[in-house]
This record gives structure tokens, C-alpha cells and sequence, in this order.
């Protein structure tokens, strides 16, 4: 009996039924869920746009033409750095010309390209002026700086070409030597050695025997193909010389043409100087106003009589009175906290005022509907009763708060999202799921930063400090009865 693996069957059963069912269910649970585990600070209230705002601002024209020719002049160096060390060496044996030759054309091209490049963002600055003088500064200073950048680079290129002149130059002065040295070793007459005149006698003892000289042939040869090399090699010399000759040549009208837009420049910086020398002298004299006024309000005590007397009315009108002691302490007073989701179930309830439990129900339900029933681009902001109902929503929560007519609604707003922050530094990142199992938790955290529905604590740190140590004394305790710990 054959065995055949159905393994890759299996798996695809597998996933179609996993398809079909969360087809079947709408998709519903899966946005739930998701829902449930987005951050609480990733969105805000006004249909789910980022509280910070996009950071993706889009770059102007002029950003994005400065950029490229930054990336150009980069470029251009790199390739300098590489000529560079082709140009020092000396010996002939690791001379490259046609490789210097092709940096040299590129390099002088780029320089031209950035040259012209850069004419044109000055143009470009010069044309769409704004009205706002730092603005302008600051491009005057881009197009300065690119400017610096590409002489130094042009100059650095021109330093390269004469050093590569000069190697060559060298080497063909060390070639035309080794030739005229070995010219004259060539000339120099044989010797009146022994052995050579018994050569040359036996020589004119053979002269009846016709012979040919083959060797002198060969070697008038290979001299003329020596001559043809040379003569190739100094011509490939001289159109190096003069290409490279040419080259500075144009970076001497580079540098003319920078010259003058750095001239151009020099009126705008010497205006800025101008202005900062007047805003020294303004500066200076507005100390010395200053002073003077002020030994005049030192010296002047009928002044000090009536800034006193003022103190003593406010604080005879304004603390001593019973009437506004008592309007500042019943100021500002939250009645209840409600964090809703956007099913209507509600995560936590917190109130402040004494009510029987159906009232607190019908509170809850009315306040929901109304909730729920808004729309995005709407008021955080609504009346029910004789109260004012505050709301923000963080992803799938809705934080609501109910406060008095007279209320401020801004306060309570900032300070829903002081605990909101204070939760998501608790729990780090906090979503709905984090105050689904540890509402108790969100009561601790409420209770620190609320009492009796007035702020007791504003500050982040001492909230938080207080909520650790509470964790601390917990597991503490937890560990002494031999609990598990959460």
C-alpha cells in the first residue's frame, strides 16, 4: 500500500476555514480587537488626527535645490580624492593617463555643471524674496556657504593639475636623460685591447669571404622603433599638458565668475554689519534709560507709598473677604469620570457627589447616548441639565466629565489629558486592553491626581512616584503571605 503526504492539503483546508470564518463574522471582532490594542495617545479626539501633528513637512524648492548641489559638490570630491592619488605617483610603471585623463574631464565638467547650478539658486533667491528677513539671511547664507565649498574644491583641483604638470615634466626630463646617457655609451669608440685588435686582424686576413652584418641592421631597427615610441610617447605627453593647461585655464574663469557673486554678497553682509553695530548703540543707550529711570523710582518714595497702599486693597478686598474665599474654594469642581468605548460599554466610573444608583445609571446613559451620538468635527462641549458635560476621545475611549454651568471647560479638558499621559507613562503606550484588566490601577492612578473632584496633583513624577511605591508596598505584602505576584 502506497503512502502519499497530504501535509500542503491540509494546511490549505486549514486556512480556508480560517478565511471563511472570519468571513462569516464580518470582520467585526478583528476591528474590535484592534481597536481595543491602538494606543490611547495615537490619536485624539478630532477624528483620529495625531495630537503632535505630521511631522512629514514638505521641503521647498530652494531646500531641495541647495541639497542637490551639496550632494554634487560630495560627489565631485570624492572624485578629486581619487585623482589625487593617481596624480602623485611618480614611477612610469604605475602611471595611469587614461584613467587621469577621464577623472580630469569628469571632474572638470561636474565643477562647470555645480558652477552653473548655482547661478541659478542665486537667481532663484533673488527672485522669490519673502518677507521675512531672516528667511532671506539664511538663503544669502546657503548660497554663500555652496559657494565657499566649490572654490575650495575648484582650488584643490588646480593644485592636483600642477602636481600632475609636474610629475610629468619630471618624468620626461628623467627619460631624456637615460636616452642621451645611453647615446653617448653607444658612441664610444672601442678600446685598444688586445683582444680586440686580434679580432679586427682576423677580420682583415677574411677579407677574400663576402659577409653580411646582420646584427648592426637589427640593432638600427630596433632603434627607429625605439625613436617612433618615444616620439608617441612625448606627443601623448604634450596633449596632456595641454588639456591640463586648458582645464585651469577655465577654473581661472570659474574662480572670476565666483568672485563676483562673492562680491555681490558683500553688500549684504556689511549692511548686516551696519545693523548690528546700531543695534549695539540702541541697545546701550536703552541701558542707560533704564538706569536713569531706575534711580528715579528708587529715589521717588511717594511711588513705594502707593504700590503699598494697592497691596493692602487687594489683600483686604480679595483674601480677607469671606464672599470670594468662598467662590475660589467652590471654583473649579469635577462631579463624575466616565471612560465609555464606542460600543457604550463603560471601563470605569468614578463620582465625586453623593447619588442612589439609579440616578447614577441614568446619568450613565443619557451622558452615553449623547456621547456617542456626536460626531467627530463637533464640540467637546455639551449641556445636560442644569451641568456641562466634557469629553475627549483617545482611539476607543471616550474620557467624559461632568462639571458645573460655571465651570471652566478648557481646565477639565487639560486635565483629562494629564491622566491620560499619566496612564500611558504607567503602562507605556496604554490602550483599552491595559484598563480592561487593570482598571484597578486607573482607580489608583484617578485617585492621586483627584480628590473630592478638585486636581490635588499636577505634576507627572510625583503621581507616578507615588503609584511605584504602592506597587512596591504590594508586592511586598504579596510576597510575605506567599501570593503570587501580579
Amino acid at each position: 500500500m502506497s503512502v502519499k503526504d497530504r501535509t500542503a492539503e491540509f494546511y490549505a483546508a486549514v486556512e480556508s476555514i480560517r478565511s471563511r470564518s472570519s468571513f462569516v463574522q464580518g470582520g467585526f471582532q478583528t476591528r474590535n480587537n484592534l481597536e481595543h490594542r491602538r494606543p490611547l495617545l495615537g490619536n485624539n479626539s478630532n477624528g483620529g488626527k495625531s495630537v503632535h501633528g505630521s511631522n512629514g513637512m514638505n521641503r521647498t524648492e530652494f531646500s531641495r535645490m541647495a541639497g542637490a548641489i551639496g550632494k554634487d559638490i560630495n560627489s565631485t570630491a570624492m572624485k578629486l580624492q581619487k585623482l589625487t592619488k593617481l596624480a602623485k605617483r611618480k614611477t612610469l610603471f604605475d602611471d595611469r593617463p587614461v584613467e587621469i585623463s577621464e577623472l580630469t574631464y569628469i571632474i572638470k565638467q561636474d565643477i562647470a555643471k555645480l558652477n552653473k547650478q548655482i547661478a541659478l539658486l542665486q537667481q532663484y533667491v533673488r527672485d522669490h524674496k519673502k518677507n521675512n528677513r531672516q528667511a532671506d539671511e539664511h538663503s544669502s547664507n546657503v548660497v554663500v556657504m555652496l559657494q565657499s565649498k566649490l572654490a575650495s574644491t575648484s582650488m584643490s583641483f588646480k593644485d592636483v593639475l600642477e602636481i600632475r604638470t609636474q610629475n610629468m615634466k619630471d618624468s620626461k626630463d628623467r627619460r631624456e636623460q637615460f636616452m642621451f646617457s645611453s647615446n653617448q655609451q653607444a658612441n664610444v669608440p672601442a678600446a685598444d685591447s688586445p683582444l680586440y685588435n686580434t679580432q679586427r686582424d682576423n677580420e682583415k686576413r677574411n677579407t677574400d669571404f663576402l659577409a653580411l652584418d646582420m646584427s648592426s641592421g637589427q640593432a638600427q631597427q630596433q632603434q627607429l622603433q625605439f625613436i617612433e615610441q618615444q616620439d608617441n610617447y612625448i606627443e601623448s605627453r604634450v596633449t596632456a599638458i595641454e588639456s591640463i593647461e586648458s582645464t585651469i585655464a577655465e577654473l581661472g574663469n570659474i574662480f572670476q565668475q565666483l568672485a563676483q557673486m562673492i562680491a555681490e554678497q558683500r553688500e549684504t553682509v556689511q549692511r548686516i554689519d551696519a545693523n548690528t553695530d546700531d543695534i549695539q548703540t540702541n541697545v546701550e543707550g536703552a541701558q542707560k534709560e533704564l538706569l536713569k529711570y531706575y534711580a528715579s523710582i528708587s529715589s521717588n518714595r511717594w511711588l513705594m507709598i502707593k504700590i503699598f497702599s494697592v497691596i493692602i486693597f487687594f489683600f483686604l478686598v480679595f483674601i480677607l473677604n469671606p464672599a470670594f474665599k468662598h467662590a475660589s474654594l467652590t471654583a473649579m469642581g469635577i462631579k463624575y469620570v466616565l471612560l465609555v468605548s464606542r460600543q457604550g460599554k463603560v471601563r470605569l466610573a468614578k463620582w465625586f457627589n453623593t447619588l442612589s444608583p439609579k440616578e447614577k445609571q441614568k446619568i450613565v446613559k443619557e451622558v452615553t447616548q449623547m456621547v456617542l451620538s456626536r460626531r467627530t468635527k463637533m464640540c467637546n462641549f455639551l449641556e445636560y441639565k442644569d451641568e456641562k458635560v466634557v469629553y475627549r476621545r483617545y482611539a476607543s475611549l471616550f474620557f467624559v466629565t461632568g462639571i458645573s454651568s460655571t465651570d471652566n471647560e478648557l481646565i477639565t479638558l487639560e486635565i483629562i489629558h494629564r491622566y491620560v499621559e499619566i496612564l500611558d507613562r504607567y503602562f507605556g503606550n496604554v490602550c483599552e486592553l491595559d484598563l480592561i484588566f487593570n482598571f484597578q490601577k486607573a482607580y489608583f492612578v484617578l485617585d492621586e491626581l483627584i480628590i473630592a473632584g478638585e486636581m490635588q496633583e499636577s505634576s507627572k513624577k510625583s503621581v507616578l512616584r507615588v503609584i511605584s511605591q504602592q506597587d512596591a508596598l504590594e508586592e511586598g505584602e504579596n510576597g510575605e503571605k506567599g501570593w503570587p505576584e501580579k
